[in-house]
């Protein structure tokens, strides 16, 4: 019988090869990883801001149809504020907007049992206040209502503003990602309408901007058009955004 010899360069990988071969596609990994997620945070933003351009459109149209009025934040429409419709349900009766999905931002995990869930996903019902959940919060103080004009009691303090009022509508917060922290001491969710200052300090009272998108945050200007704000910081966007208290801010209709 001939023996056979096994060639030099015929082998198997040694445990150091292979271990070398596994630190490379780690590396390989953990590079490309935070640029895949930076990709995707991205891609969610511009879905966002492009869910809020749609609003804005709606917005547009709901001011040709009503003498130039913004929206008021409710409308009341019976007993209990279970049976008012809230701005979001108003925009969504004009069948300007396809479904209350473009309510949601894509960044919030929006699962079931969240109180969010079901009016966004599967909107059943134009009433109640399931629509106070959406994720894009509305200029309370200065379009929806008249707050910051009149005092309590007035009778024109609930009523909104009109397009023209608006002296620079470019430069006018209309809507804003927003947050309200920890409503239920459990979920901390969107809100229908954003105070005009930071009132962070008070959870669940009431709710603010959320630079929820790459340190910015994605707003709805007075002339219904929508961009991306970078903050300095995103705890709190009212340090770039400005707040009711600035001579100069982008809140009020002066």
């Amino acid at each position: 019988m001939i023996a056979t010899r096994r060639s030099p360069l015929s082998h198997g990988f040694t445990l150091i090869e292979l271990l070398v071969v596994i630190s490379i596609i780690a590396l390989l990994i953990s590079i490309l990883l935070p640029a895949l997620g930076s990709a995707r945070s991205t891609a969610l933003s511009t879905k966002c801001l492009s869910q809020q351009n749609q609003i804005g459109l709606a917005l547009a149209t709901y001011q040709v149809d009503n003498d130039g009025f913004f929206p008021p934040d409710r409308v009341l429409n019976g007993p209990g504020s279970q049976d008012d419709l809230l701005w979001p349900a108003i925009l969504f009766m004009q069948n300007t907007l396809s479904n209350g999905t473009m309510y949601k931002c894509p960044i919030y995990e929006t699962a079931e049992g969240v109180p969010d869930w079901d009016i966004l996903s599967h909107p059943q019902t134009y009433l109640g206040t399931m629509w106070q959940y959406i994720h894009y919060g509305y200029n309370f103080a200065n379009l929806a209502t008249s707050a910051r004009l009149y005092p309590i009691g007035h009778p024109l303090r609930d009523v909104p503003a009109r397009v023209d009022e608006l002296r620079n509508p470019s430069q006018t917060i209309v809507l804003m990602d927003s947050y309200r922290p920890s409503t239920y001491g459990i979920f901390d969710l969107g809100y229908y309408t954003v105070y005009d200052f930071d009132v962070s300090n008070f959870p669940g009272d009431d709710t603010v901007g959320h630079a929820r998108h790459n340190d910015g945050v994605n707003v709805v200007w007075g002339d219904n058009h929508a961009t991306h704000e970078k903050v300095t910081d995103p705890d709190n966007v009212y340090t770039t955004l400005t707040d009711k208290d600035d001579d100069d801010n982008y809140w009020d209709r002066k």
